[in-house]
């Protein structure tokens, strides 16, 4: 198991094959929102005009949409948007360029020259008090014109950056949002029987205030970062911005009966993923006696209407449904499903193979540290690695690791392995932590070193508020100063078939 292991890791940091490709077995995941991305400029429509409460509206409509859905899809729906706004920003601070603030003769650099030459001539019959100043004026237009370049370059990275780590930020507020939470949540379910409480709902209270939270540092943290923006007269123009989102917002039309069934639709999966076993009353689930469905057999439920519900109800029998089979199969990322599956494949693996229970007891003997120590070297050693590993590859190879160390040290797992998952998708200083960075890397041209800083400052401001999160809200909702009873029957487990291992070794069989 553990050469399968080292393989797999070689093959995901080395690229050789596609990622996709490294994994066998899938899991059943459907993109359920289609048409949201022609909602980002409703949300966006509150946003101000200066400059950086636009990027407070990028962020927060990001966070909200990559709650829901995928970050890659997230981001991507976002890219046009972002585009759009820049666009017209600069224009309207370039295109004239504002070079006749001072005399107010020269639109081009052309003009300049021009005006040089003209005090060339004037300074030739003696003029000399009339020569210094068009030239002044020519060096500043150069040096001012250079200068708002630079703002340029600062304002588009800022504001395309602010997106990609919203959306990886925002992909961690929910069970189904990230790769690394459905992990944790198979993990629990396999490991400990799906008694630890983790569900839909309580994982959604634990984790929304510090995601708000980490948006909103993050965004001050980005006005310092990116200061410069706003002093040389980049905000000025946010006007521009806000007439392009009001567009946008026109061109959308009211809200036809499609974009509305889709809605509902959306909205009874979360209620049915809430409440289908809630640990505060009981649940749907629980009226269907031993069967016992899981998260996966409300989205197919859902799932199921969205292929029968007609996008026209005025044209029953001629109108195709919410959602056709030839458009999950253009849009939705088969890769991403393989290497869903492939990782709960794996983390299974490290399970019945033994590998976890082995190289838990192996870091065992980091017990003389203290529990909140050790959470914060675990927390700062994944969310380094993600940064060269895909983070559901991170999450298998840790959560099945951390839960044994945790149940050997006597502690809650959820003590560990909650911040473990949550730091799997803390990659924010490389393109190729996440897909969402590499698009944004991409489309806007931004440099891996132009990453590093500001995404490790992401990385610390997302760390330290989920260390709190996990200390506060998280011993609130789930009760981790306490040695739970599933944990116990886990490790009575372990003992036991650490003694039939042994049995069987001395009788030879």
């Amino acid at each position: 198991m553990s050469h399968i292991l080292v393989s797999r890791i070689v093959a995901t940091v080395s690229n050789c094959w596609k990622l996709a490709v490294l994994v066998l077995v899938p899991f059943l995941f459907l993109p359920l929102v289609l048409y949201i991305d022609a909602k980002s400029p409703r949300l966006l429509i509150f946003a101000s005009i200066a400059h950086h409460w636009i990027m407070l509206g990028f962020m927060l409509t990001t966070m909200f949409m990559s709650t829901w859905i995928c970050n890659t899809a997230t981001t991507a729906m976002m890219m046009p948007i972002v585009d759009a706004v820049l666009a017209e920003v600069i224009d309207a601070e370039y295109d004239p360029l504002m070079l006749a603030e001072v005399g107010g003769a020269c639109d081009t650099e052309k003009g300049g020259q021009k005006s040089l030459n003209r005090s060339t001539s004037t300074e030739s019959s003696g003029k000399k008090e009339k020569s210094v100043l068009p030239v002044s004026r020519s060096c500043s237009v150069r040096s001012e014109d250079i200068a708002k370049q630079k703002a340029q370059r600062t304002l588009s990275k800022s504001l395309y950056l602010s997106v990609a780590f919203a959306a990886n930020i925002g992909g961690t507020a929910t069970l189904t949002s990230a790769g690394p939470n459905l992990i944790l949540k198979f993990v629990v379910e396999e490991f400990y029987g799906g008694l630890p409480p983790i569900d839909y709902a309580s994982w959604l209270v634990f984790s929304t205030p510090g995601v708000v939270i980490s948006v909103f540092v993050v965004w001050a943290a980005f006005q310092v970062l990116y200061r410069n923006t706003g002093s040389i007269g980049l905000d000025r123009k946010g006007h521009a911005a806000k007439k392009v989102i009001n567009k946008k917002y026109d061109e959308l039309g009211p809200m036809n009966f499609h974009e509305l069934a889709v809605m509902v639709m959306l909205a009874t999966l979360v209620l049915l993923w809430m409440f289908r076993d809630p640990h505060f009353a009981r649940g749907w689930a629980t009226f269907f006696g031993d069967l016992k469905p899981k998260d996966a057999t409300a989205a197919l439920f859902v799932i199921f209407f969205l292929f029968v519900i007609p996008a026209d109800p005025r044209k029953i029998g001629t109108s195709p449904t919410l959602l056709t089979w030839d458009v999950v199969q253009k849009r939705l990322p088969w890769g991403v499903v393989l290497l869903r599956g492939g990782g709960f494949a794996m983390a299974e693996a490290t399970n019945v193979s033994g590998l976890s229970r082995w190289m838990g007891h192996q870091l065992s003997s980091f017990d003389f540290m203290s529990p909140q120590c050790i959470i914060f070297v675990v927390s700062v050693i994944v969310a380094f690695i993600t940064e060269v590993v895909s983070n559901s590859a991170t999450a298998t190879i840790f959560l099945p690791i951390m839960a044994q160390l945790a149940t050997d040290l006597h502690m809650n797992p959820l003590m560990i392995i909650v911040p473990v998952a949550l730091s799997c998708s803390y990659a924010f200083m490389l393109p190729v932590g996440t897909p969402a960075n590499a698009i944004v890397s991409s489309h806007a041209n931004i440099f891996p070193a132009e990453m590093i800083l500001p995404g490790l400052v992401v990385k610390c401001i997302c760390i330290c508020i989920m260390l709190v999160s996990i200390n506060t809200i998280g011993i609130v909702i789930f009760d981790l100063n306490s040695f739970p009873a599933w944990a116990e029957d886990m490790d009575a487990n372990d003992t036991l078939a650490a003694i039939l291992n042994g049995t069987l070794a001395v009788s030879g069989h």
